[in-house]
């Protein structure tokens, strides 16, 4: 279980029964530094996604990556609030386990992790490629909405249950599509697309939990990963944890 999931499980459990309390925070306090400053930007940069998505001043992240994964249009120059830490998960009257869903989102499609080594050149020091900005906005898009504003529709291999191709969008914003890269398909295509008799549609981004994408669509597992994330459902922790007596 990587440090990820582990934290996310943690914090689950603590939320459900007080006596998880202390081992979130010794497991928290545990944590290498490099990890607590991930998992503080991961946070922070949730924080921010749900202060846009309710249409308030959220905190200000210095990083690129925080500018890299809000929706375009968000104004830069907002009200400071004081950063989160990673202590912040203990405190289960707050939102810091939906921040961390959003941020988390984020981070999956920018292909950010706790446990691999830090890039020698940090985010604000490469440019990024036309397709990680692309996927950017997408993770950002993603961690300031709720996953009920989402629709999809899909294309199956053949008549395999796998998934081949992958339309999602929030509301009535242009479609995203996800194969073997992520795009922004024309209307022709989406078109064409949604005549295949081997395809599927949903009206939320939960319905979207069973679904499987084929090993050779990277950037369609990709997106269904940065979706299980905002809806806090990596491998390994559940939803509703089951909290058994300590003997």
């Amino acid at each position: 279980m990587d440090t990820l999931t582990r934290v996310l499980s943690l914090t689950r459990k603590a939320e459900a029964s007080a006596e998880f309390h202390a081992e979130l925070r010794a497991h928290l306090e545990a944590l290498p530094l490099k990890s607590k400053a991930r998992l503080s930007m991961l946070l922070n940069i949730g924080r921010e996604a749900h202060g846009f998505a309710h249409r308030t001043a959220p905190s200000k992240d210095t990083t690129q990556l925080r500018d890299a994964t809000l929706p375009q249009g968000t104004p830069s120059q907002l009200p400071e609030a004081a950063p989160l830490d990673v202590l912040a998960l203990c405190d289960t009257k707050t939102l810091s386990r939906r921040y961390l869903e959003r941020g988390l989102a984020a981070a999956c499609a920018g292909k950010l992790t706790l446990d691999a080594p830090a890039d020698p050149r940090s985010t604000a020091d490469r440019q990024l490629s036309v397709d990680e900005r692309a996927w950017s906005r997408f993770g950002g898009e993603l961690a300031s909405s709720e996953p009920s504003e989402w629709s999809w529709f899909a294309r199956y291999k053949g008549r395999s249950r796998v998934l081949d191709k992958l339309y999602v969008r929030r509301g009535n914003s242009p479609w995203w599509s996800f194969a073997t890269s992520i795009d922004r398909p024309l209307r022709a295509q989406i078109d064409v697309d949604r005549r295949q008799v081997t395809s599927e549609h949903g009206s939320s981004l939960d319905s979207l939990l069973t679904q499987e994408g084929a090993p050779s669509r990277r950037a369609l597992r990709r997106a269904l990963t940065s979706v299980r994330a905002r809806l806090g459902k990596m491998p390994g922790v559940t939803s509703t944890p089951q909290v058994e007596p300590r003997g």
